[in-house]
């Protein structure tokens, strides 16, 4: 409503999909991009990003990580030196943030749930070192399938982790469904 609340629209399991997909391949072409323009200046950046992340893991600190992990990805877009996909890739990854957070506030679920599990640090933090080394590589069609390989494991994760975030509030709560 303009001027007095913003509404976040109901979550809708389709969307992650219409989203995430759409979004791994936008980025799986970045990344194959990325390759004929990286500088090794650029190369040293991403590392930097991916050992910053590692550093905010060990304390625990989730919102540096998603720092982190968002710069790590916007390097490579930059690195793609294409506006189009630039826009693209911006837009979805806004309407993937939206979907979390209507999954999390809608339910009042503990924000910290979605991005806090550690097995999906872990393979992120795995995913990212690969994509740094085909990109070190210049091997443009690994880094290409890789980069689509980690947002579908993001999808997949994001998905479950949401759903199980959204069973747990059910559970917890009272159901006004019910008479």
């Amino acid at each position: 409503i303009p001027g007095r609340t913003t509404v976040v629209a109901d979550l809708d399991v389709e969307d992650f999909e219409k989203c995430y997909r759409p979004l791994a391949e936008i980025d799986a072409l970045a990344a194959e991009l990325a390759c004929r323009n990286l500088t090794d200046a650029m190369l040293e950046e991403l590392a930097q990003e991916l050992q910053a992340s590692a550093e905010a893991n060990i304390k625990g600190d989730t919102a540096a990580i998603i720092t982190h992990d968002t710069r790590f990805h916007e390097l490579i877009i930059d690195a793609a030196d294409n506006e189009y996909i630039a826009e693209i890739s911006h837009m979805l990854v806004l309407h993937i943030q939206r979907i979390l957070f209507a999954g999390v506030v809608s339910e009042s679920v503990d924000s910290t749930m979605i991005s806090s599990g550690m097995p999906m640090r872990r393979i992120s933090a795995s995913q990212h070192r690969g994509i740094l080394d085909a990109l070190r590589e210049r091997d443009a069609q690994r880094a290409k399938t890789l980069m689509r390989e980690h947002w579908l494991t993001s999808m997949n994760g994001s998905l479950k982790d949401t759903m199980e975030s959204l069973r747990q509030a059910k559970a917890s709560g009272p159901d006004e469904t019910e008479s």
